[in-house]
């Protein structure tokens, strides 16, 4: 094998081959984005006031899904049923290959751009993360898409082409792995710090807290094993074609869960309403709750107060609480 990580010349073997690894990703490509299709009719049979770039985000996202699970029907059945017994390189050059790492950059771009625009709400509007974040993600999405065309226009024959497209590949996929993680990491550590002491506001943020932990889990595991696959397993199996094929759904599905799960707390806010639990925590500055404290002195049937009567109870309070969660994209 070459020190790109391909291999001199394709070999074929008489065990597992691209075949059965491109079918394999295919099914679970289609698998997923039947799953995800469900979700995108869930959201748009609801009543939605998102805001429009959220609402223009969303059909985005299923256009991707749809032209990439599409492709990657017809990938199969190229490979399974109009080429005969193809080699790495055969399956390698056909075109839905490197069409599924422009979608799926794509995809990737629109998910952390949204979770950015989360993460930037949450910690009141800080203009550093956001931009810091962004750029990131920019540059990611231009890896991204400059390891499909090189893939798509590459000479598997032409080894120093090859160790481009393959150092491309392997950087993008780190490069996603630290984006993903850092904004796991930050929306958990801000939404931890927003506890409001309400029993169905806090059960609100944990439900999000989950979101995050989902999106920033999957994501990043299949990075990692897409790079490990890539570069440690025999090329002539071409194991990564598993994980790269379904990839962009992973993150599509990832991110409708969040989205239905806004609309599910929209819902809980106004349906349900609890009083406060005995733990109470201060609430951060992300979400602002206007709490007036009375302190009053009873002598025998008499009620002297310090300060005027709240006029806002427990309940209207957590509805508060979780008007303003839910009022996070």
């Amino acid at each position: 094998m070459s020190d790109a990580g391909f291999p001199v010349a394709p070999v074929a073997t008489a065990g597992w081959t691209g075949v059965g690894s491109t079918l394999i990703g295919s099914l679970l490509n289609i698998w997923l984005y039947g799953i995800v299709f469900h979700m995108y009719v869930t959201y748009w049979t609801q009543t939605s006031k998102d805001l429009w770039w959220l609402r223009l985000a969303v059909p985005a996202l299923f256009i991707i899904d749809t032209a990439q699970t599409a492709a990657d029907c017809y990938f199969a059945y190229r490979v399974a049923v109009d080429l005969d017994h193809p080699d790495t390189f055969t399956i390698l050059a056909q075109w839905p290959l490197q069409f599924s790492a422009i979608t799926q950059a794509m995809s990737a771009l629109i998910v952390t751009l949204i979770l950015i625009h989360r993460l930037y709400r949450l910690t009141k509007n800080n203009v550093y993360v956001a931009v810091v974040l962004s750029v990131y993600s920019v540059a990611v999405f231009c890896v991204g898409v400059s390891a499909g065309v090189k893939l798509w226009i590459l000479n598997f024959l032409d080894f120093p082409a090859v160790r481009v497209a393959n150092n491309l590949v392997v950087a993008w996929h780190y490069m996603e792995l630290v984006l993903n993680t850092v904004i796991t990491i930050g929306l958990i550590f801000v939404l931890s710090r927003s506890r409001t002491g309400f029993q169905r506001t806090d059960s609100l943020i944990n439900t999000l807290m989950r979101g995050a932990m989902q999106t920033g889990f999957f994501t990043s595991f299949v990075s990692i094993i897409v790079v490990i696959t890539w570069v440690r397993t025999p090329f002539e199996q071409s194991y990564f074609l598993i994980f790269i094929l379904p990839f962009g759904r992973v993150y599509s599905v990832t991110l409708m869960d969040t989205v239905l799960t806004r609309q599910l707390i929209k819902q809980e806010s106004s349906d349900h309403q609890s009083f406060p639990t005995s733990r109470v925590t201060a609430p951060t500055n992300t979400i602002e709750l206007r709490v007036r404290k009375d302190v009053s002195v009873h002598y025998g049937d008499r009620r002297d107060s310090h300060e005027k009567p709240s006029s806002k109870q427990p309940k209207s309070t957590e509805a508060d609480a979780a008007s303003s969660l839910s009022n996070i994209v």
